[in-house]
């Protein structure tokens, strides 16, 4: 564990920024599964719901492949009955935003 708030201690300023938002995310995301009447799974949804915020903190690196994560994990979630396609708030934030982080690559 030492390790780990090491690296991310010594990590990039919009790096760990990224971080806090997507572990921020993570925590409201969850609250909102918790919480919110889905007409699917919560298990999924719960599931599947970190590793859609925290690509979010590859978006700066990596924004294609966490865009690609984003999706694949969506997509399986859906298929799983879960409900974070389009009952979410959180999930379609965070694919909001690193889809402009992609489009702002393109220009």
């Amino acid at each position: 564990m030492g390790d780990l708030l090491g690296s991310v201690a010594r990590a990039d300023a919009p790096f760990r920024r990224d971080l806090l938002v997507a572990v921020a995310l993570t925590v409201v995301g969850m609250l909102e599964i918790l919480l919110a009447p889905g007409d699917g799974s919560q298990l999924v949804s719960a599931l599947a719901l970190p590793l859609i915020t925290l690509a979010l903190a590859w978006r700066r690196d990596a924004a294609l492949p966490a865009l690609f994560v984003i999706a694949a994990v969506l997509l399986i979630q859906a298929a799983l009955d879960g409900f974070l396609v389009g009952h979410a708030v959180t999930s379609i934030a965070t694919l909001g935003s690193v889809r402009h982080q992609v489009v702002g690559l393109m220009r």
